[in-house]
This record gives C-alpha cells, structure tokens and sequence, in this order.
C-alpha cells in the first residue's frame, strides 16, 4: 500500500490459486485491482515476466517476491524515490541491504558511487555485504529481457540473471536500505510460521551493525546518484506490481 501500486498481477502456484483468490478476493476493499496468473512448474522468478508479458503492456513494474516483506514508517518514501529515477525505457532498479551472511543472497557489488558492478547468485565469497532484496523496479523491456534468458543448471530463470542483462547494458541502479529506518523480513520457510515478538524477524536480517555510508533514507550510496542521463519521472502509482513465489532472491 505504501508504494501507492494499485494494479497488482498475484502469481502461485495451481494448488494455492484458489486459497489466494478466496483470501484476497478483488482487492476492492482495499482499494486495489488484483489478477492471477499461474506458474504450472517452478520456473523461476524470472518467468513473471513471461507469464505477465500482458499485463506489464509494455510498461514500468515492480516485482516482489510473495515472502518479503517491507516496513517502516519510511518504506513508502524509499520506493517512490526509486521509481521516479526511471520510465518505462530506462532499465531496471535493485534493492540493496546490508547483511552480516550475504552467501545466502544474491549480492550486489556497488562503487563508491552507487553503481552497481557485478551482481551475484548466492557466492561462496561474495564481493560485497550487501544483499539483493526480493523486491526490483524494472522498465518495459523486462519481459523482451527475460524471453531471452536461458535456463540455468537448476532448469529455471534466474532474475540474478535477469538484472545481470540490465547491468551489461549499464542500465542497473541500486538504491540503499538506510538500516536505521526501513525494515526487511525475507522468511526462510522454517521461520514463516514463527510469531515475531514486536517484529523483531527483521533482525535476521539487520544483524549486521557495521558502518554504512551516510545518507538520508533511500539515498544512493556515495555522495551523488549515478551520473545517468536524465529520465522523465514516472511516479510510483503509475508502476504495475507482481508478486512471484519467494525461492530465490
């Protein structure tokens, strides 16, 4: 709801269609416009964009992936300043956020200006601490991107391999989780049914207090945004939203 998206495609699987639709019905009592769409085999979190080609139609989107979740009174703001860095031609936008075990993510090296030089599935000796959170902001070309993704060794569309496509044309910004505001629960299956006590998940995440550069919430790390030519703003409320499966990040 911070995000001011409205028009939302669900993803599931067959089996949780039905439980998903009975649960969320329309979105109309939340002033939503909700829509399904099945993945028959787990093809990966790319794949959205094969199975959302028309619904996207061409333009901006967010994707998350169904077991993030994102909270802070300054949520809302961070998401809205990285969606008005891009239109619907003007590449793509990760999520990036300080842990203390980044080989369990995927992981974004950034220079010292907030670029992005080399993203990452899940290394044995990563190249930076920061993670990839399930949540991206693409322009329309990601489904014309992701139709040409080839499988990987696990038979699935990795969207590591997806941003690695926006990065190789030099069209990948990264925008910051300040630690001190915005907070992110990416749920491991053996913890979805834990209760948290006054939300303290996230500290699995957060766990990491070393030192991050200085920077209002949501700022690009450095002291200046990339130096990318100037886009048109697109608002946040003109994004449409997937949420896929939560496998990988």
């Amino acid at each position: 709801m911070a995000s001011c998206i409205r028009e939302i495609l669900i993803i599931t699987t067959p089996r949780d269609q039905p439980a998903f639709q009975s649960l969320l019905g329309d979105g109309g009592r939340w002033g939503l416009d909700l829509t399904f769409a099945v993945q028959d085999q787990p093809r990966g979190l790319a794949d959205a964009y094969r199975i959302g080609a028309d619904f996207v139609d061409g333009g901006p989107s967010a994707l998350i992936l169904g077991d993030n979740l994102f909270y802070g009174h300054e949520a809302g703001r961070v998401f809205a300043r990285a969606a008005d860095t891009l239109d619907a031609r003007r590449g793509a936008v990760v999520f990036a956020y300080r842990v203390s075990d980044p080989r369990r993510y995927g992981v974004v090296e950034l220079d010292g200006q907030g670029r992005p030089l080399s993203i990452e599935e899940k290394p044995d000796d990563p190249r930076s601490p920061w993670a990839v959170t399930g949540l991206y902001i693409y322009d329309g070309q990601a489904p014309e991107l992701a139709a040409r993704l080839q499988p990987s060794a696990r038979g699935e569309l990795e969207i590591t391999d997806l941003n690695r496509a926006y990065l190789e044309q030099g069209r990948l910004g990264s925008s910051v989780w300040a630690a001190a505001s915005p907070g992110w629960t990416p749920a491991p299956p053996t913890a979805c049914w834990t209760p948290p006590p006054s939300c303290a998940p996230w500290s699995s995440a957060r766990a990491s207090r070393s030192p991050a550069p200085k920077r209002s919430p949501g700022a690009w790390v450095g002291s200046t945004p990339p130096s990318w030519p100037a886009w048109p703003k697109a608002s946040a409320a003109r994004l449409r939203g997937l949420s896929a499966g939560g496998r990988e990040r």
